[in-house]
């Protein structure tokens, strides 16, 4: 049993999952993963998650007792939370007739921090940031296989987070290594994907309402997508009728696959593998760019420069943009709030000598449920800007 000091209880009461080590008045001797429960200082019941003595995150919260009808067994729990998060997905028609590409569990948004599962068409790809998860890969499988049996389940494990979680690469946690390819489609685009290699899970289902904004807005535009990944803007703004597409990224394996998938889709886009700041020189006078770099700031010590290279970044795409040209800026770091980005466009607009209007401030879709209490949770902030 955890207890907590005084004044320390409420975040919890009202939901936050990560319970650091200040908050505690009093832990037994437990062992990493351990299931416990939770109370506030006067020893009233709060919630119940697992424990571990060598994570920043000192308990990770799974289960409150004011939404319990009875205390349920860990099992119960997870079996629970996926059938919850199953059925948010059915609510929300996913997959529907536009995709078979989506967010099955969103970590802490869907009450189990440390696992994130994207669907991608016929695989389950799992994306592990917490000890725990590993330590129950199998009972992890098996409910996961119970919904959808013809599915292939790929691990990802985030070797960084997982070392501060104090994992050391046990046996009994494995991921996925061989090669595996799958196809998606999203807005009668397909993908060829693999999900063991890149970024995550290997497609970001994330940006999926955004792609489509692209593409109603790409018509007859000179195109940028500075950070393309596996394509997906780029290939939006040609399927939305844009007179030039080029996508750049630093990652050959990315450029590969952007360009297999523009193939696939019979898209004439030029993929060119290049440091984003570096394209922005080379390339001007662009209609349209879109900026979604890699996380920057992973944490809240990282986000001073973060914010300066988020600076370096805007200041070179505004100064790429032709006459009212159109600018897609988004962050991925759960550090940066949306006040910051916008902070940080106001500053390149200021030293770029740019007048700017906002069209639309947006995140992730629906299927990337937040916790109110958690702000960490709202990680995808997005600005669409004319010049």
């Amino acid at each position: 049993m955890i207890i907590l000091n005084p004044g320390a209880s409420k975040p919890f009461w009202a939901g936050n999952p990560l319970i650091y080590p200040k908050a505690i008045a009093h832990a037994p001797q437990l062992s990493a993963g351990d299931w416990v429960e939770v109370r506030d200082a006067k020893h009233i019941p709060i919630a119940y998650g697992f424990f571990n003595p060598h994570s920043l995150y000192r308990v990770r919260l799974i289960a409150w007792v004011n939404e319990m009808p009875k205390a349920l067994s860990e099992q119960d729990v997870l079996r629970m939370r996926i059938k919850q998060a199953i059925n948010l997905r059915q609510d929300l028609g996913l997959p529907d007739p536009h995709t078979n590409a989506y967010r099955l569990i969103n970590s802490e948004g869907d009450k189990l921090s440390g696992l994130t599962v994207d669907v991608l068409g016929d695989a389950l790809v799992a994306h592990v940031t917490a000890y725990w998860v590993l330590l129950r890969q199998s009972l992890f499988a098996e409910l996961l296989h119970a919904h959808f049996p013809d599915k292939q389940l790929i691990w990802r494990l985030n070797e960084n987070a997982l070392a501060q979680d104090g994992w050391q690469k046990k046996s009994e946690a494995h991921a996925s290594t061989s090669e595996t390819s799958v196809i998606i489609h999203e807005h009668d685009i397909q993908y060829v994907i693999d999900p063991t290699q890149g970024q995550k899970t290997g497609f970001y289902c994330d940006q999926r309402e955004t792609r489509l904004l692209i593409r109603e807005l790409a018509r007859d535009k000179t195109v940028l997508d500075a950070c393309c990944f596996n394509g997906g803007f780029a290939l939006n703004a040609a399927k939305g009728g844009a007179r030039t597409v080029r996508g750049v990224d630093s990652s050959a394996l990315a450029i590969a696959q952007a360009q297999k998938n523009a193939t696939l889709n019979q898209c004439d886009i030029e993929f060119i593998e290049q440091e984003a700041v570096e394209a922005l020189h080379t390339y001007t006078a662009q209609d349209l760019i879109i900026l979604d770099p890699p996380k920057l700031a992973p944490s809240t010590k990282h986000l001073a420069n973060a914010q300066r290279k988020y600076l370096q970044f805007n200041k070179a795409a505004l100064n790429a943009l032709a006459p009212h040209g159109y600018l897609l800026t988004c962050s991925c770091s759960q550090a940066m709030s949306i006040a910051d980005l916008t902070g940080v466009l106001l500053e390149a607009a200021l030293a770029c000598q740019k007048n700017i209007q906002i069209l639309k401030i947006g995140s992730a879709g629906p299927d990337h449920p937040q916790a109110l209490a958690f702000s960490y949770n709202h990680y995808l902030k997005w600005l669409l800007v004319r010049v």
